[in-house]
């Protein structure tokens, strides 16, 4: 093995199960699908949001997915741009456009707490947690939204070497062969582009992040977003905001939470209280 060679697990998606009744044939419309291997533990995820997006989220009732070729870090959206004429046949069918949504597995996550409210103003300078319950999610997706595919997977980390050099046959720099390549594109199929669109950089590994994606047919993608309708009193387990938020603002939160049937906004600090002056016994 060479130098800074490296052998990424490639993982495939397989139906999975929504609840205990509904399965793979039962879904039809709106397959939900997730990585076999490391499988995600747990039964909640965690989904951060300025003030100001939790609450129009909230109030119209829905969850936002975007089109990742708006995500802001390249190395996200590297993949998805990508011309994929070479390995594939039919890069509509292997690669196809899609929405993208984020969580996380991490609960306390200092870095989400502090990115979704970073160099924002007002409403938006806030940040919102919300402990999603994540059967409850999967069926309230299989519920609304039709006429699609539906993905799950966590996020693999690895070094920023390795998506730099992972497109071609060779390492760029000194010519070794590449073992990831092989592994991603031959062949390419649709369960290898999701593994690419799953890839971060290893300085990202605290955020423990999952997506889920949506395939829809490319006629039917008429913008960069989507709002998937969610009853979020069925999904919802707690919401935290950070503690730093004005009276005016908890109230606005708290109307809001209470009109949707979610409980009450914990206000929450990320750095704890200390309680005073340590004293050493």
């Amino acid at each position: 093995m060479v130098k800074n060679a490296s052998k990424l697990k490639l993982v495939h998606f397989l139906p999975i199960t929504v609840n205990h009744v509904l399965n793979a044939h039962d879904i039809k419309n709106g397959t939900v699908y997730q990585k076999t291997a490391n499988r995600i533990g747990g039964s909640y995820y965690y989904k951060y949001m300025d003030l100001n997006a939790a609450l129009k989220c909230m109030n119209n009732g829905n969850i936002r997915f975007v089109e990742p070729s708006v995500w802001k870090d390249q190395y996200e959206k590297r993949f998805y741009n990508a011309d994929y004429s070479r390995v594939s046949s039919n890069p509509s069918q292997h690669a196809p456009r899609l929405y993208a949504s984020c969580f996380s597995n991490q609960k306390d996550s200092e870095s989400a707490w502090q990115i979704y409210a970073y160099g924002k103003i007002g409403l938006g300078s806030v940040c919102v947690q919300f402990t999603i319950d994540r059967k409850a999610l999967r069926s309230e997706l299989v519920r609304n939204v039709k006429n699609c595919e539906m993905y799950e997977g966590e996020v693999t980390y690895c070094r920023k070497y390795i998506i730099d050099n992972l497109h071609s046959p060779v390492y760029l720099n000194n010519g070794n062969p590449n073992p990831d390549y092989g592994t991603f594109f031959k062949p390419f199929d649709r369960d290898k582009y999701l593994n690419l669109l799953l890839l971060k950089r290893e300085a990202f590994a605290h955020e423990k992040e999952v997506r889920i994606f949506i395939v829809k047919d490319k006629k039917m993608m008429r913008s960069k977003d989507k709002f998937v309708k969610v009853d979020w009193s069925k999904i919802v387990k707690g919401v935290r905001v950070d503690s730093s938020i004005s009276n005016e603002d908890y109230e606005k939160l708290e109307k809001s939470c209470r009109e949707c049937g979610l409980p009450e906004p914990e206000k929450f600090d990320v750095y704890g209280d200390d309680g005073g002056r340590l004293v050493i016994l």
